[in-house]
């Protein structure tokens, strides 16, 4: 691969890992465990995108280790999902710091997107595995993103709809991630 992709795979790296202690951080602090698996789905993906840039192994076994890591991350958003809707306290946040998480989950979405695109014309696998993981951390964001607009910008009073929107969100996002694990079987057992 060029060094480009390689360069933000590291930058995304640290910011997976940086973003992951600071739930870790907010979790410890406010005694939520919401925050806390949130953690443990970023650590990951910035141990599975250090993974990645390892030369270690061979990408076979990699493709293989990172999709055991997204099923890990489907099991932690089924988690996470389950501790939004018992919480049932969605962060409240200032309208500015809630527009500048929107704008950069979109921008991440978008990023992963191009991703996507670009794998697929390549058939790279170390590419696939670099796109699989930053879908995994748009959709991760995403559901973050959900929670803190319902708490921010929605109703205190109709928690059952916050409730279906969110357990929508959390299923949609653990089977995207499924389809993913199933995805990277697959291209790591064809030769």
């Amino acid at each position: 691969m060029k060094k480009h992709p390689l360069l933000i795979t590291w930058i995304s790296a640290i910011w997976n890992i940086s973003y992951g202690a600071f739930h870790l951080y907010l979790g410890i602090k406010q005694s939520s465990y919401w925050c806390i698996t949130l953690a443990a789905f970023f650590l990951t993906l910035g141990l599975g995108r250090l993974m990645i840039l390892s030369g270690n192994r061979n990408t076979d076994s990699k493709m293989k280790l990172l999709a055991y890591m997204l099923l890990f991350l489907a099991v932690v958003i089924c988690g996470t999902t389950y501790l939004t809707i018992t919480e049932k306290i969605n962060p409240l946040r200032n309208d500015i710091l809630v527009i500048a998480q929107a704008v950069y989950t979109f921008g991440l979405l978008s990023a992963a997107i191009y991703n996507s695109v670009v794998s697929y014309r390549k058939k790279d696998r170390t590419a696939i595995m670099i796109r699989n993981i930053s879908l995994a951390s748009a959709l991760g964001s995403m559901l973050s993103l959900e929670r803190t607009m319902l708490g921010t910008f929605g109703a205190k009073e109709e928690v059952i709809i916050n409730t279906w929107l969110e357990a929508g969100g959390g299923l949609l996002v653990f089977t995207i991630l499924i389809i993913l694990t199933h995805n990277m079987m697959k291209v790591a057992k064809e030769k």
